[in-house]
C-alpha cells in the first residue's frame, strides 16, 4: 500500500497543496459571521427623518419631516419648516445595517446633532465592511408651501399617486389589506402612512395608525403662514387574492391591444408617440402585459406631465403593484432577474448579466435595489429617450 505514494509526483503535491492553500484562504478571508456564513453587503438608508420633540424641539412644526430617499442617485431630500434652524438638526436614521451596533451603523450617526446648512455626506456601513455614502439635503421651506411630496406605506409597500393638479392621492393594496384602521388595537398591523411634505404639519400626521381608509381620507398640509391646503387619499385594495387580472373599469383586450404589446419599444413609440401618454401606455403594456384601463391611465398620465412623479416612482408603482404581487412576491432571483430583463428591458435576458445579477441577489441584494439599478441602467435610458423623457 505504501508502494503507491511514487504515483504522486513532488511536483503534483506542490500544486495540489497550493490549491487547498488558495481555498483556505478564500473561506477565511471572506468576511463571514458567527455561524460561518458570509456576512451582508447591504448598505442602504431605509429611512431619514426629523422627529419633532426631544430630539428637535427647535423644528417648527409638531409633525416628524420624512426624507423622500432616491436610492438610485444616493440622495435624501428633506423639506422642514419656514423657520426651522437648520444648523442644529438632529435626524433619525434607519439603515439595513441592522445587525451592527447603531454607532457603527452610519456616519454621522443617527441621533447626533447636524448642521444642514449644505448637504452632508452619510457614509453607510455593512456588516462585510463596505461602505456607501449617501448626499442629504435638507431645504426650507416657503412661508406659504404647503404640499405632500410623497405618500406611502411601507408594509405593505404601496406608493401613493399624486395628482397635484386635482389635490387627490391614490394607493392601490394588495388583496385583504386592511383598509378600516380606525378601531385596530394593533397599529402594528394595520396600514401605516409615510407622509413627506413642504410645509409646517399634516393632518392625518405622519405614522398615525388609526385611520379608515375604507373611505377617501382628507389630509390636510398647513403652511407657515396659517393657510391650508386639502389632499384626498384613496386606497383601494386588489379586488381577489394574486390577482393579475385588469380592473373592472379596464378596456377589454382587444386583437389589436393585443398587438400593440407584442410590438419592440422602438414600434411602440411609433404607435404611441414621444410622449408621456405614449410611455405610460407602454409601462401597461409591457410590465402588466395589458391594455390601460382609463382612471389608472388618466393618474399616472397627469401626474407624469405635471412633474409630481417621476420615472422611478411610476416604475416602482408598476413592478411592485398588487397585480404583479402573485408573481413578484414569490419569485426567487432567477424568475426576478428574468422578469425585468423581459419587462423593463422588452429583451431576452444576455447570459453574462442575467447570471451576474442573479448572483448579487443571492448574496443579499433585494428586489427593490436590483429593480433601481436597471431602471439606472444606460439601456433603460435610451428606452426612455425614444419617449423624451429622462429616468
Amino acid at each position: 500500500m505504501f508502494k503507491l505514494l511514487p504515483i504522486i509526483s513532488k511536483k503534483s503535491l506542490i500544486i495540489l497543496l497550493g490549491v487547498m492553500l488558495i481555498v483556505s484562504m478564500i473561506f477565511f478571508i471572506s468576511p463571514r459571521g458567527v455561524n460561518g456564513e458570509p456576512l451582508s453587503s447591504a448598505k442602504a438608508i431605509t429611512s431619514f427623518c426629523f422627529v419633532y420633540g426631544i430630539n428637535n424641539p427647535q423644528l417648527n412644526s409638531q409633525n416628524t419631516m420624512v426624507g423622500i430617499i432616491d436610492e438610485s442617485n444616493k440622495t435624501v431630500f428633506v423639506n422642514v419648516p419656514f423657520g426651522t434652524d437648520v444648523t442644529i438638526l438632529k435626524p433619525t436614521i434607519y439603515t439595513t445595517s441592522v445587525k451592527l451596533p447603531s454607532a457603527d451603523r452610519i456616519s454621522p450617526a443617527s441621533n447626533v446633532v447636524t448642521n444642514f446648512t449644505n448637504p452632508v455626506i452619510y457614509t453607510v456601513t455593512a456588516e462585510d465592511g463596505s461602505t456607501q455614502a449617501y448626499t442629504v439635503t435638507v431645504a426650507i421651506a416657503a412661508n406659504t408651501d404647503k404640499t405632500i411630496t410623497q405618500f406611502k406605506f411601507n408594509n405593505p409597500l404601496s406608493i401613493g399617486i399624486i395628482n397635484e393638479s386635482a389635490k387627490t392621492i391614490a394607493v392601490s393594496v394588495p388583496y385583504g389589506t386592511l383598509l378600516d384602521c380606525s378601531l385596530d388595537a394593533d397599529p402594528a398591523g394595520t396600514l401605516s402612512a409615510t407622509v413627506s411634505i413642504a410645509g409646517k404639519r399634516v393632518v392625518p400626521r405622519h405614522g398615525y395608525a388609526f385611520v379608515d381608509y375604507s373611505v377617501p381620507v382628507i389630509y390636510t398640509v398647513t403652511a407657515g403662514d396659517g393657510s391650508t391646503q386639502e389632499y384626498i387619499v384613496t386606497v383601494t385594495a386588489a379586488a381577489q387574492p394574486g390577482s393579475s387580472a385588469p380592473p373592472s373599469d379596464s378596456s377589454p383586450l382587444t386583437p389589436e391591444d393585443q398587438a400593440l404589446m407584442d410590438l419592440s419599444i422602438a414600434e411602440q413609440v411609433e404607435a404611441y408617440g414621444a410622449t408621456d401618454c405614449g410611455f405610460i401606455r407602454t409601462c401597461y403594456d409591457c410590465i402588466l402585459g395589458r391594455a390601460s384601463d382609463e382612471q389608472g391611465f388618466n393618474d399616472w398620465a397627469t401626474a407624469l406631465s405635471e412633474g409630481s412623479i417621476d420615472i422611478k416612482t411610476i416604475i416602482l408603482g408598476f413592478v411592485f403593484s398588487e397585480e404583479l404581487e402573485c408573481i413578484i412576491s414569490p419569485a426567487g432571483p432567477e424568475e426576478f432577474i428574468d422578469f425585468l430583463y423581459k419587462h423593463i428591458f422588452n429583451r431576452e435576458p444576455d447570459a453574462g448579466g442575467y447570471a451576474d445579477w442573479v448572483t448579487l441577489m443571492q448574496n443579499g441584494m433585494t428586489k427593490e435595489e436590483v429593480l433601481l439599478h436597471f431602471i439606472d441602467s444606460e439601456e433603460f435610458k435610451n428606452i426612455c429617450c425614444g419617449f423624451n423623457q429622462k429616468p
